[in-house]
């Protein structure tokens, strides 16, 4: 540990200013996209209890009931100020860095004998620290609604960190099966937050396995009632999704088969590594498109799979580091295999995966400065640096989450050919009062995408305002066409029908 509690005062000053400098201007951010429908406008966030009202009723998305419930809450005392939102959201990420903090500590210490324990702190709190302040994890800090992305890490955070206390040389009997109760418990929980916390069950016998060491046999015959209880979390799992199965659309709508999905991720994985080195171009919505050319799509293949065997390659030289390279892919399994999501590409996938990352680069920052011969001065400089320059990113991309119309202006710029965040941008001009750029937008939306029914439904509330009522009557009819079960495009049509009277 740190020389004194003063010492460790200071890192986690510093650790709490480098967070609210990153994500002090997402405090502000608007609701924005399923914040709209799912918490704003969801009435059934008003009802406190019988808490399964909250929990499950109300909105169209799956209902993870864990955030939802927090959601009324926040509801409760906040109403529909975003700041009460936002901090709890921040809240939790900063509880989820304290906890990679002591994980990471904790785990080099206890099992790791190449590294000091004071090292080892501090490899704990500069991985953290930049974890808490990299541009990566914004979309999940300061998106309202990936809350349930938050509380799923943290619930996963808290498995593993149940079982570790468990195993402790010091505890007792008694005080082992507590800890080892409370994980199962924060595992149960957690998957009533999201379906990520499903690599749980895997992630701690991975653990026990790469980081402490016990050999499989001895695991299975100390720990299976432990083990088998993790898993029936699972059951858990499967009633929320089987409860809400018609409001999953990638388990109804087929937009993209399984396989087609699953062989387009290595170019998503790789797209997140370079975004987890290098932040430029973060997006709040890519609209990744599906790629079905082999020759396109073998390169990533190949280079994923090469990067997976490496870290299997890696159990024979450096558990911990085999470790963490095994988990990031685990932790994004969920996401980033088989099961076709409706979106291929988010950035807050790979909000927890992250973590291992950065603890893989602070583990190798350490070695090579030992390797060359530099010691404390170096290593403060680089991490410091690297705190520096990833806190103020992040301050620049929370600060898009401002107004609606800076969120989404800043994804067409990364994305200019994804339809949805061209009609987001037309719908937002629209609620400015800017109806001639609105049409635009619209239009070059509809370009893109002809058969989808918003933009052509937004493009004829436009034309109605502007007082372009033939128009106006026309683009309800198209997209009264595309969608017959649509309200705003039939009250559209009425009203400009009434004009031309």
């Amino acid at each position: 540990m740190p020389n004194s509690r003063l010492e460790t005062l200071l890192l986690l000053a510093v650790t709490l200013v480098a967070t609210a400098v990153a994500h002090g201007p997402g405090l502000r951010g608007a609701f924005v996209f399923d914040d709209i429908r799912e918490i704003r406008d969801n009435d059934s966030l008003d009802i406190l209890w019988p808490p399964w009202v909250a929990m499950l009723e109300g909105g169209s998305l799956p209902h993870r009931p864990l955030p939802y419930y927090t959601f009324a809450l926040n509801r409760a005392l906040h109403g529909t100020d975003v700041r009460g939102y936002h901090l709890v959201n921040l809240a939790i990420h900063v509880a989820n860095g304290l906890l990679i903090w002591w994980l990471v500590t904790t785990a080099l210490t206890t099992w790791c004998g190449w590294i000091d324990s004071r090292r080892a702190s501090l490899v704990g709190w500069a991985t953290a620290t930049l974890w808490l302040v990299h541009p990566l994890g914004t979309q999940a800090v300061t998106y309202i609604y990936q809350r349930m992305e938050l509380m799923a890490a943290l619930a996963i955070l808290c498995t593993l960190a149940g079982f570790i206390q468990a195993i402790r040389p010091d505890r007792s009997a008694g005080e082992s099966a507590a800890w080892l109760t409370a994980s199962v418990v924060a595992c149960g929980l957690g998957m009533g937050c999201k379906e990520t916390v499903a690599a749980a069950p895997l992630l701690v016998p991975l653990f026990d396995a790469l980081v402490v060491g016990t050999p499989p046999a001895l695991m299975l015959r100390r720990r299976a009632g432990y083990f088998l209880s993790l898993a029936a979390c699972w059951g858990i799992l499967a009633a929320v999704i089987v409860n809400q199965r018609a409001r999953y659309p990638e388990l109804n709508t087929g937009r993209v088969l399984w396989w087609e999905y699953a062989l387009n991720q290595p170019r998503v994985i790789l797209h997140y590594l370079r975004l987890a080195v290098w932040p430029s171009g973060l997006c709040f919505d890519y609209g990744w498109p599906v790629e079905r050319s082999p020759a396109a799509l073998l390169p990533a293949i190949l280079a994923v799979a090469t990067l997976l065997t490496v870290a299997v390659v890696a159990i024979r030289w450096n558990r911990p580091l085999a470790f963490l390279g095994l988990a990031f892919f685990l932790l994004l399994a969920p996401t980033s295999s088989l099961l076709p999501v409706t979106d291929l590409c988010v950035e807050h996938r790979m909000y927890l995966p992250l973590a291992c990352l950065v603890a893989v680069a602070v583990l190798g920052l350490d070695r090579l400065l030992r390797l060359v011969g530099l010691g404390r001065v170096a290593a403060a400089g680089a991490i410091g640096l690297g705190i520096a320059a990833s806190a103020a990113a992040s301050h620049d991309r929370t600060g898009d989450y401002g107004t609606r119309l800076g969120l989404w202006s800043a994804a067409v710029r990364a994305a200019p050919e994804n339809p949805r965040a061209v009609a987001a941008v037309a719908e937002a001009l629209y609620r400015a009062g800017r109806l001639e750029e609105a049409v635009a937008a619209y239009e070059r939306s509809i370009a893109m995408e002809p058969a989808a029914a918003v933009p052509h439904t937004g493009r004829a509330a436009c034309l109605l305002r502007l007082g372009r009522h033939a128009e106006a009557a026309e683009a309800a009819r198209t997209a009264i066409s595309l969608a017959a079960d649509n309200p705003a495009a039939h009250s559209i049509l009425g009203e400009a029908l009434r004009r031309l009277q």
